[in-house]
Order: C-alpha cells, then sequence, then structure tokens
C-alpha cells in the first residue's frame, strides 16, 4: 500500500516568535538597564562565558537554505526519513527578529505519521543589530559616553568590541562568521552533539550541529564553513494526517541574542552582542 502524502498550507502564527522573560528565577540572565559583568556571573545566557544577559535584538539576519521534518534523529550522512518542506540552494536572507519564517514556506507535501525532529541547514554568518537604554551612562572602548549602547557595525571576529555608547541611539548591523570551535588547525572541529541553548525561562533547548560546506557534506576546514547542519527533537511530536491541512511553522527566538560586558569596571558598557541559539516551534492542524 503505498503511503498518502497530505498537501498542506504553512501559516505563521508562530513565526518570528520572540518572548522575552523579565521576571522569575532566571532574571538575573535578562538584560536590565542597570546591566553590569557582575550582575551576569552565571553562564546560563552564553553557554559558558560569564558576563551575558539576554536581549532582545532590533535585527537577526540568517541565511536560510533548507528546513524540514524527520521521523528521527537525523544528520547530515543519514536525513532519508526527513522531508525538506523549504529549500534554497542559493540561500534566502532573513530578519528573523521581524519577519515569519512560514513566509517561506507557502506550500508543501508531508506524508502522514509522526515527525519527532526538525532540521535546518541556515548559514554560518549572522548579522545582529542592537540597541539598549541604560539608566545611567555607560562608557566605550574609545571612550565614547551615554546611556545608549549600540552595536556599531565592527565585526566581533576582527574586534574585542562590537559596540558603542551615546546620548542617541545609533545602532548599526555588526556580523560574525561563527563555527564550531576557536581552532582552524589540527583541532578543528565540525561536530558539536547535544548543544546547549538555555532559555530565558531556564528550559534547556539540545541541538546537534555540524558544519557543512556548500555541497552540504561536513566541512573540513574553516575555509570550506558554509553553514550549519542543525538538528533537534521537537517540543511536541507533529502528527501528520489525512485531515491535516496546515503547518504552523516558526523559530521562537527566545533568548537567542545575548549582550556581554569585558569586564567589572564601574560605567564600563557593554563590548559584544552574540547569537545563542534558536527554537523550532512547529504544529500541525
Amino acid at each position: 500500500m503505498l503511503n498518502k502524502f497530505v498537501r498542506l498550507v504553512a501559516i505563521a502564527s508562530f513565526g518570528g516568535l520572540i518572548s522575552m522573560q523579565a521576571a522569575g528565577v532566571y532574571a538575573a540572565t535578562v538584560c536590565s538597564s542597570t546591566s553590569t559583568a557582575a550582575d551576569h556571573l552565571n553562564n546560563d545566557a552564553a553557554n559558558g562565558d560569564p558576563g551575558y544577559c539576554f536581549a532582545t535584538p532590533n535585527v537577526l539576519e540568517l541565511t536560510f537554505y533548507e528546513f524540514g521534518l524527520c521521523n528521527s534523529a537525523a544528520s547530515p550522512t543519514s536525513k532519508d526519513n526527513c522531508k525538506a518542506v523549504f529549500k534554497d540552494v542559493s540561500g534566502t536572507r532573513l530578519n528573523v527578529s521581524k519577519d515569519a519564517v512560514a513566509d517561506l514556506i507557502k506550500e508543501t507535501s508531508l506524508e502522514e505519521g509522526t515527525y519527532t525532529h526538525g532540521y535546518l541547514i541556515v548559514g554560518n554568518g549572522t548579522k545582529i543589530k542592537l540597541s539598549f537604554e541604560f539608566s545611567t551612562a555607560r562608557t566605550d572602548d574609545t571612550g565614547g559616553s551615554g546611556v545608549y549602547c549600540y552595536t556599531d557595525g565592527r565585526s566581533i571576529n576582527t574586534s574585542n568590541s562590537i559596540m558603542s555608547c551615546g546620548t542617541s541611539p545609533a545602532p548599526a548591523a555588526s556580523a560574525e562568521t561563527m563555527g564550531l570551535g576557536d581552532d582552524c588547525g589540527a583541532n578543528y572541529n565540525n561536530t558539536a552533539l547535544g548543544y546547549p541553548f538555555t532559555k530565558p525561562s531556564g528550559a534547556i533547548v539540545r541541538t546537534d550541529l555540524w558544519m557543512v560546506d556548500s555541497a552540504y557534506a561536513l566541512s573540513r576546514g574553516c575555509p570550506t564553513d558554509h553553514a550549519f547542519f542543525a538538528v533537534q527533537p521537537l517540543a511536541a511530536p507533529v502528527n501528520v494526517t489525512a485531515s491535516t491541512r496546515r503547518l504552523d511553522i516558526g523559530i521562537s527566538l527566545s533568548g537567542a541574542v545575548s549582550m556581554g560586558f569585558p569586564g567589572n569596571a564601574l560605567g564600563e558598557g557593554p563590548n559584544d552582542a552574540m547569537f545563542n541559539g534558536l527554537q523550532f516551534v512547529i504544529e500541525a492542524e
């Protein structure tokens, strides 16, 4: 008997969801108008680096190549159990903090069954634009001072600071090329299984990550790094039946960006805005 495929319409009720929680037991990880490095010595926000806190970006740009659902865990070399619901070999640049991810997907078809994992191929370059207002003036690495601190267009790949402070916000997008480690030599790493992404609520989302080249094969070194191949278990399985007519598809950005402080000096402004991770949010109706 042939398996049945169901024609589905993708909608955007979860697309670009941002849910920053500013209260509760994890409030210390959320940036506030009085934040300093000393307030954020825990490692929840930046997966290991102290002095970071959760912040909501003005812009978070990522390049999407492929997105789909799987009925079990997958990898770059084993995804026959997956179905792509979006694919663009050239890549589609998207401001995730504003635009609905589901806008990428107008209509698709899925085989009836239960899908337990989502996978995503997303470029290893990101652009973040962030502006934050403090209650007192902060000073940046060049001596600029003011209650507004913002990304200034520098890249953390080439500068120790990508944020300036002044009397009015003037954010510019700062670019970052990311990898799965700091070593591009003999200890280069293209795999990180169970990578933890901690949300402001304290919930931990674990993702299997691989760095792939432009042919989506495992990258052999930094010069061929092109995109992340990410596989994540869904918070709840997606059941597709003959009566299913649409998918709610999106990406939750809760805790996706962290702002970091360089030290504990009084009045020192933040120096970094980094991409933490994201969570697939999918439901079938």
